[in-house]
């Protein structure tokens, strides 16, 4: 039978899961209409920015914005696509990889991600058993022992709440940012939007997903750290050998350094967080150009099927810009600007 400790993270798991596609649903239907206008938008801003010069449009450009856009639209209003790739990732790659981790340390308890929360709450009974038995051990001429029940008691419970606050708050934080990927993804289209809104939303839905990582391989290395320590002292008080307290020390001392783990995990996620969130922001628009120019590649050939080095295509040559139309002078701006070593087609 799970213990409360178990049963409090797996019904957490489970308002996550509900929460998670309610919410996203609700805010994809709710403004669908909206965030295809902020898509149209982005297209029109793109075109304008192009007629009047400001920037200029190569091939390579031109499908990398395109699959950007149709990235941006598919996460933004597919659920299907949003929790096979993403939500999935946020929700499930973190524990398998504190597992992974934590199986590096010896005689870890932790084998599995169902075997974290089992694990925890073990220690926090063999804590408050450890309480008890040195509790019956005080009297009124000798109350030392007391005084070590409520301090074990205390530590125990510290440590126990601070896992399991950080694995809750780190849950429902993700998930929170997960529904909020509707009305956030398309701002990454704008770069005045992309850097005030869509980075700290990265920023901070990576930092939620590292915080289990660090969390359980805090707790696990804390846990392996006592065990000595605390195999030593279920034997003395079980054979009634405890005729000094010098054995509760050492217990004492391990559940503090866990406890001191506990509170640096939060702190070394939101640092490592701020690197990979940026990361993985500036690396989606360079990934998007390789494979728009991997994809614009990939049909042209030689009948031979492979590719014609002699013959250059404008879709392998970065030289070639394309300029909007001069409305207002009607000049002829809108022949394709080659390059000088580059011969002219005939005009008309």
């Amino acid at each position: 039978m799970a213990g409360i400790i178990v049963t409090a993270l797996q019904q957490v798991d489970t308002v996550c899961k509900e929460f998670v596609f309610n919410g996203y649903t609700e805010l994809a239907t709710t403004y669908g209409a909206a965030i295809a206008g902020l898509v149209c938008l982005s297209i029109v801003v793109l075109g304008y920015a192009a007629l009047q010069g400001y920037v200029t449009l190569g091939l390579k450009e031109v499908g990398k914005r395109t699959l950007i856009i149709g990235f941006v639209m598919t996460f933004a209003l597919s659920w299907g696509f949003f929790s096979k790739y993403i939500y999935t990732f946020f929700n499930y790659a973190p524990n398998e990889i504190a597992v992974h981790i934590v199986k590096s340390i010896p005689g870890s308890s932790i084998s599995d991600t169902g075997s974290v929360g089992s694990s925890l709450e073990s220690a926090f009974n063999t804590g408050i058993g450890f309480g008890k038995s040195l509790m019956d051990r005080a009297t009124f001429k000798k109350p030392t022992p007391l005084i070590w029940a409520l301090f074990t008691w205390l530590a125990v419970f510290v440590m126990t709440v601070i896992a399991l606050v950080d694995l809750v708050i780190a849950k429902f934080g993700m998930a929170i940012f997960l529904v909020l990927a509707p009305i956030t993804i398309p701002l990454y289209l704008f770069s005045a939007t992309k850097s005030a809104v869509f980075d700290g939303w990265l920023r901070f839905l990576v930092t939620f997903a590292l915080i289990p990582i660090f969390v359980i391989a805090s707790l696990a290395l804390g846990l392996e750290l006592m065990h000595d320590a605390q195999t030593k002292l279920a034997n003395a008080l079980q054979n009634g050998e405890l005729a000094s307290l010098t054995l509760v020390i050492p217990y004492e001392l391990y559940v503090l350094v866990t406890v001191g783990l506990l509170l640096k995990a939060t702190q070394y996620a939101a640092a490592t967080a701020g690197n990979i969130a940026a990361g993985m922001s500036s690396a989606a628009a360079p990934l998007m150009g390789a494979l728009a120019g991997y994809m614009a590649r990939g049909p042209i050939s030689s009948p031979g099927g492979k590719p014609d080095k002699d013959k250059p295509s404008p879709t392998q040559n970065s030289d070639y810009s394309f300029t909007m139309p001069n409305i207002h002078t009607g000049s002829n701006a809108n022949v394709p600007q080659l390059p000088n070593n580059q011969p002219r087609l005939p005009g008309p």
